[in-house]
C-alpha cells in the first residue's frame, strides 16, 4: 500500500446546510447543503466537494419520496492503481421511495422499514470522464428490515438489502488509430466504467460482522473490489436475522446470522460470506449503542499462506 505522510493521513469534513420546510406551502421541503471532504479509503485517497439539492416529500406519516440532485468534484490520490488517480465529477439524480411503519425509530421492535433507491450519473448531469474514461452509470438498492415481536421480552428483527450497479457506456475503447484496446490480460476495455468511490462496499450499515471491512471486500481472485476496473455490473447482497432479548428497559441481548458478498458481473446467490455471533444493545433516545462480536463459519486462507482471523468485535450507534 502507498506510503503516507502525517498530511496525508489527516481526514476532514465541513459542511453547510439551508432548509426551507414546506417551500411555497407545498408540502415539499428542500435542503441544500455544499461540503468538502477528505478521505482515507482503502486503496487510495480523495478530496471531494460536493453540492447538493434535496427535495422531500411526506405523503402521509409513513410514506416519503425524496429527489437528489448531487454534484461531486472528487480529486484521488495515493492510489494502488493508476485508474483510480485523477480528478473528475459526478453529477447525479437520486430519487428515493421510504414507507416506515417501524412502532420506534430508535430501537423498533415491531413493524417494517422498506426503501428503494435509484442513482443515475450521466454527462447529461454534468458528468466528466476520468482518465478518458465516461462516467455513466446507475446504481440501485432496495432495503428492507422487519421486526416480529413473540412476547414483550423477546422478538426477531431481519435486514435484506440488495443492490445493483451498472457501467451504461459500453461502446468500445479506441486508440488514437481507431483500434480496439484491451488490458494487460487481453480483456477488450469499453468506454466507461464505475468510478471506485462508487462501487459497492460492505461497510457501515452494511457490515458482515465478524470480518474485517478488508476481508469482506476481497473477490474470489483476492484483490479488493475497489481496485478493479469496473465496467460491467456489481452486485451487494447484505443478510442479517438477529433474535433478540430485552433484559431491562435500557438492555437488549441477541444472537445474530450474518451474510453478504460483493459480486462482479453475476449474481450467485450460494456464493455469500457468513457469521454467527453475539450482541449487546444499550438503549438511548436517539438509538442503540451496539457492541457485537461475530465469527466466520468459513475462514479463507490466502494464496500468501495467511489465513483470516476467526472472528472480530464491532461496536457503532444505531446499526439496526
Amino acid at each position: 500500500f502507498p506510503s503516507h505522510d502525517m498530511g496525508s493521513m489527516l481526514e476532514y469534513e465541513v459542511k453547510f446546510n439551508y432548509s426551507i420546510p414546506d417551500i411555497f406551502k407545498s408540502y415539499w421541503d428542500f435542503n441544500t447543503s455544499v461540503s468538502s471532504a477528505r478521505r482515507r479509503l482503502y486503496s487510495f485517497d480523495a478530496e471531494i466537494d460536493r453540492f447538493t439539492n434535496t427535495f422531500n416529500h411526506d405523503f402521509d406519516n409513513d410514506l416519503n419520496f425524496s429527489l437528489r440532485q448531487q454534484l461531486e468534484v472528487i480529486s484521488q490520490f495515493n492510489a494502488v492503481q493508476s485508474i483510480n488517480e485523477g480528478n473528475f465529477r459526478i453529477g447525479s439524480l437520486t430519487p428515493s421511495l421510504t414507507l416506515d411503519k417501524r412502532n420506534n425509530t430508535a430501537y423498533a421492535t415491531k413493524g417494517y422499514l422498506l426503501n428503494l433507491s435509484y442513482e443515475l450519473a450521466k454527462p447529461e448531469f454534468l458528468s466528466s470522464d476520468s482518465n478518458g474514461y465516461d462516467i455513466n452509470f446507475y446504481r440501485l438498492i432496495n432495503r428492507n428490515r422487519f421486526y416480529l415481536p413473540f412476547s414483550q421480552q423477546f422478538g426477531v428483527a431481519f435486514s435484506v438489502t440488495f443492490g445493483i450497479q451498472e457501467n451504461l457506456e459500453k461502446d468500445p475503447r479506441l486508440d488514437g488509430a481507431g483500434n480496439q484496446v484491451f488490458d494487460a490480460n487481453g480483456v477488450p476495455l469499453k468506454k466507461g466504467f464505475i468510478p471506485s468511490i462508487k462501487v459497492f462496499r460492505l461497510s457501515g450499515i452494511d457490515t458482515v460482522r465478524g470480518f474485517s471491512e478488508e476481508e469482506i471486500n476481497r473477490l474470489d481472485n483476492g484483490k479488493d473490489i475497489t481496485t478493479e476496473l469496473i465496467q460491467n455490473s456489481v452486485y451487494l447482497t447484505n443478510v442479517k436475522v438477529e433474535p433478540r432479548y430485552r433484559w431491562t428497559d435500557d438492555m437488549v441481548f441477541g444472537l445474530f446470522w450474518d451474510a453478504g458478498k460483493v459480486q462482479i458481473q453475476k449474481f450467485e446467490a450460494t456464493d455469500i460470506r457468513s457469521s454467527v455471533g453475539v450482541s449487546f444493545k444499550y438503549l438511548t433516545p436517539v438509538g442503540t449503542l451496539d457492541l457485537d462480536y461475530g465469527m466466520k463459519l468459513l475462514r479463507k486462507r490466502y494464496a500468501d499462506g495467511t489465513i483470516e482471523s476467526p472472528g472480530r468485535i464491532h461496536i457503532s450507534i444505531g446499526f439496526f
